[in-house]
């Protein structure tokens, strides 16, 4: 998969969502600041987000919710993601901007982790932020479904280890530290995300660090790279909440639309190691920068 961004929503009746950081449905960083991102279909109620600050995109025009006839026909679903940011690759990597404005949310997930094995789900092209990562000590695994990713990602970040796979069916038989899912887990349909995040789980050692990226609300959404259109999704927050607990992840802090990281609905989670009996531990929105 690859990064993307998914705008926020209006007031509005919402479409169940899905989601990834994955294009995976794979991941791929497309969205962040200066990425060449575009997102349509959505307008925030009181943050227009045309443009967010910084972020190189287009502007966010339209209503969240299922689009109707010739428009539907016009809009891919989650399985074009990966073939798109396949044949978009090398367009990504040139437009995607290299402003770390994630850096926060990023040592927050380090100083949240056991240790510093770090899985990087649609960890994308590597740059900026498997970069980062590795550069502050972590041992980083990046996972993509596109090829194309993965050859950019190892010239990127070449003391990591790569593995070409769909984050929905991952299994690696080894646990991890960190897992990080920013921007690519809202490329898979809502359906995925509920299933996926008991991926997350079998691959977090215990008192993991989970970080991913969602939409404030359910919904559905469509952007662009590089012109192409790129399918977002999300679930209810509070949906997110059960679907975590339920995995044995507890939620350490929710920040929906952080002013600070380019208007992102941000998650930190830690595994316990349960399947049911995580409790919701104390939760901040305030960052660590």
């Amino acid at each position: 998969m690859a990064r993307s961004r998914v705008p926020a929503p209006p007031a509005a009746p919402d479409s169940g969502r899905a989601g990834s950081e994955g294009s995976d449905s794979g991941g791929s960083d497309s969205g962040h600041p200066g990425s060449g991102l575009q997102v349509y279909g959505l307008q925030n109620s009181g943050n227009q987000n045309s443009g967010h600050p910084g972020s190189g995109s287009a502007g966010v025009q339209g209503s969240l919710g299922s689009p109707a006839g010739a428009e539907a026909a016009a809009r891919p679903g989650p399985e074009a993601i990966l073939p798109t940011y396949e044949t978009q690759a090398e367009a990504f990597a040139r437009l995607r901007g290299q402003a770390l404005w994630e850096a926060g949310w990023l040592r927050r997930m380090l100083a949240a982790a056991p240790g510093r094995r770090v899985l990087d789900l649609g960890c994308g092209t590597g740059r900026p932020i498997a970069a980062w990562l590795a550069a502050a000590g972590a041992e980083v695994t990046g996972v993509d479904g596109a090829a194309a990713k993965g050859r950019l990602f190892r010239a990127a970040v070449p003391g990591a280890g790569f593995v070409q796979a769909d984050m929905r069916r991952l299994s690696l038989g080894r646990r991890f530290d960190a897992l990080l899912a920013w921007d690519s887990f809202f490329h898979l349909a809502p359906a995925d995300q509920r299933a996926t995040i008991r991926v997350f789980a079998a691959h977090a050692a215990p008192g993991a660090a989970l970080l991913f990226t969602s939409g404030p609300r359910a919904g559905e959404a469509w952007g662009q790279v590089n012109g192409a259109p790129v399918y977002h999704a999300s679930l209810d927050p509070e949906e997110y909440r059960a679907a975590l607990a339920q995995a044995g992840f507890s939620v350490l802090a929710f920040a929906p639309e952080d002013p600070e990281c380019d208007f992102h609905t941000v998650w930190l989670a830690r595994f316990g190691g349960g399947r049911s009996g995580a409790r919701r531990g104390p939760e901040t929105t305030s960052l660590v920068r």
